[in-house]
């Protein structure tokens, strides 16, 4: 029985880890411009790029087919031609030809449909409570999607912690939050958003990521319940 329940704990925190892990990849997706370096560390991730085809297999075959395309010759104009539609999708620079996404909870969900209403408020809020800070240098605000995203992986991070640690109390309280966040402030607006981005985007990379983060998010919400259940347990 100990030996089972080792097991149930080394398994949850590799799914937590690598959540984890994956919530920072959109994080950093969404957060600013990629450049070669992140391009091509991404390219180099085979492992990773084939475990995509469980979460989207349009959005593996999508990101697969441009990193496919990408030579040293070609990379410089690759990443000027995605900071180019970084701006016209995320920064709104593409607005008056109706090719942005802009990437705020207020923005989907709010009244007014403008920056820092009640969304912003309301998730602002969840991350006081649970103590979180963006990380050195963000400049984002408390709804973008890069900031909804790392906040997921901040909490996966604590939850793998705490099973690690043995605290299976505290773990269950924090898949608890994950769900709860999952269903008021993320499957609320980022498939839309999602959705906005794969429409607009003129690029295979962002098609893919658009593709990958709305899938991941619904079926991490199940993930978040079923991990739930396996510590319910008896301690």
């Amino acid at each position: 029985m100990g030996g089972e329940t080792l097991t149930l704990e080394a398994e949850l925190i590799e799914m937590m880890e690598g959540r984890a892990n994956f919530y920072r990849l959109l994080a950093r997706v969404f957060r600013k411009e990629v450049d070669a370096e992140f391009l091509e560390a991404l390219a180099g991730q085979t492992q990773l790029l084939a475990a995509l085809r469980g979460i989207s297999r349009k959005g593996q075959s999508l990101l697969k087919d441009f990193l496919r395309q990408i030579s040293a010759v070609q990379m410089e104009s690759v990443v000027n031609d995605l900071t180019v539609e970084y701006a016209d999708l995320f920064l709104g620079t593409g607005r008056s030809q109706g090719r942005s996404a802009l990437p705020y909870a207020s923005v989907y969900l709010g009244r007014d449909k403008s920056l820092m209403e009640e969304p912003y408020v309301q998730i602002r809020r969840f991350y006081q409570r649970a103590g979180f800070q963006a990380a050195a240098g963000s400049s984002e605000l408390e709804d973008h999607v890069a900031s909804v995203l790392e906040f997921l992986g901040h909490l996966a991070a604590g939850t793998s912690c705490s099973i690690a640690g043995g605290d299976r109390a505290t773990a269950r309280e924090q898949l608890s939050s994950q769900a709860e966040f999952l269903d008021k402030h993320v499957l609320t607006w980022v498939p839309a958003f999602c959705r906005d981005t794969s429409r607009h985007a003129s690029s295979g990379f962002y098609k893919a990521f658009a593709l990958l983060t709305a899938a991941f998010a619904k079926a991490d919400r199940a993930v978040v319940e079923e991990a739930s259940l396996e510590l319910g347990g008896d301690e």
